[in-house]
Order: structure tokens, then C-alpha cells, then sequence
């Protein structure tokens, strides 16, 4: 009887941590956000946390790709006014699994760029390890005005208007869907 039930127990417990991993929690982090200048244009490398849960994963691989938008506003701090807003800016980048060739692939919708990976993890943090990211044009920023604060917000997360037409109402109601960072701030002191 005690082997019986210490059988059962075990089942028990590596069942529970089969359905924990089924349903792992959907989560986008920032871990950190580097602002740099390289001649008289300013740029972003960000490093994420991109993780989906097994639903996601599983419609993903039933040939619905996923949208991910990465969304930055440019501001210049001032004293007697609001910030002015000197850049906005949505780039998108769609996640797709291709079955003929069981690759990964990453669009870059602003500019038709494609890249193919050979599983999810390594597509993941490709996306998760954005460097290079142009904010605003050259000139932007004004250098030889002293002491300007320039502050910037940068949120990353899912498009779930880009979800087809059937999912659009669950993804609406389901916490699983809401897959975003709040606004993260960063700021140039110059």
C-alpha cells in the first residue's frame, strides 16, 4: 500500500510540474537600455526579456505569426513649457514559424529585413538584444547648448491588433495576450 501511494505521489508531483511548465507565464522585460552617440545621431541598444508562454508558442507554430512593437519617444526637457517632443517612433517585427523548413523567422516590417533562425530560443533573443536603434535624425540633439536634459521612454511589447480577426476578442480579455513593458525612462545630460 505505502509503495502504491509513494507511486502516486510521484506521479502526482511530476504532473504538477509538467502543467507548471505548460503554463508559464508570458513576460517581456527590459533589462537594461544603453543611449549612445556616434557622429551627432543618437542611438538605443536595448537588452530585453522575451519570454512566451505555451500557447503562444503553440500558435506560433500553427502559422500565425506574432507582432512585436517596439515604440520610443524622443523628448528635450524645458523649464517654463511641456517637453517638446522631438521624435516618435513604432518599429515592428513579426515572429514566424515557416514548417517547411522548421525555421524561425524574424521580419523587420519598417524595412523587409529577414532573418531565419533555427529554433525559438535563439529568435527570442535576437529580439531581445536590439543594438543600433536611430532616435530621431542627426542634429537632433543641440551640443553646444549647455546643460539640456534629453529624456527618452521605450516600451516593447505584443501587437495584438496584428492577430487575425478570430482571436482579436479573447486576446482582448486574456491576460496571456497583455504582453508589454510599462514605459521605461532613460535620459542624456548634456
Amino acid at each position: 500500500m505505502t509503495r502504491l501511494l509513494s507511486i502516486l505521489l510521484i506521479l502526482s508531483i511530476s504532473t504538477i510540474s509538467f502543467a507548471e511548465n505548460q503554463n508559464k507565464q508570458a513576460y517581456i522585460d527590459i533589462i537594461s537600455i544603453a543611449p549612445y552617440m556616434l557622429e551627432d545621431q543618437l542611438y538605443l541598444d536595448l537588452n530585453a526579456k522575451i519570454i512566451l508562454n505555451q500557447t503562444q508558442i503553440e500558435i506560433l507554430r500553427n502559422g500565425i505569426p506574432l507582432t512585436f512593437a517596439l515604440e520610443t519617444v524622443f523628448k528635450r526637457e524645458r523649464l517654463y513649457f511641456f517637453n517638446e517632443i522631438l521624435d516618435e517612433n513604432i518599429r515592428k517585427f513579426e515572429l514566424s514559424y515557416h514548417t517547411l523548413s522548421n525555421q524561425y523567422l524574424i521580419t523587420y516590417t519598417n524595412i523587409n529585413m529577414v532573418k531565419s533562425f533555427p529554433n525559438l530560443s535563439l529568435a527570442l533573443d535576437f529580439m531581445s538584444n536590439i543594438s543600433n536603434i536611430p532616435i530621431g535624425s542627426a542634429g537632433l540633439i543641440q551640443p553646444k547648448i549647455p546643460k539640456l536634459k534629453y529624456l527618452g521612454l521605450i516600451k516593447l511589447g505584443l501587437d495584438i491588433n496584428s492577430l487575425p480577426t478570430p482571436m482579436l476578442i479573447p486576446a482582448y480579455f486574456s491576460k496571456d495576450w497583455s504582453l508589454s513593458t510599462p514605459w521605461t525612462s532613460w535620459e542624456i545630460l548634456l
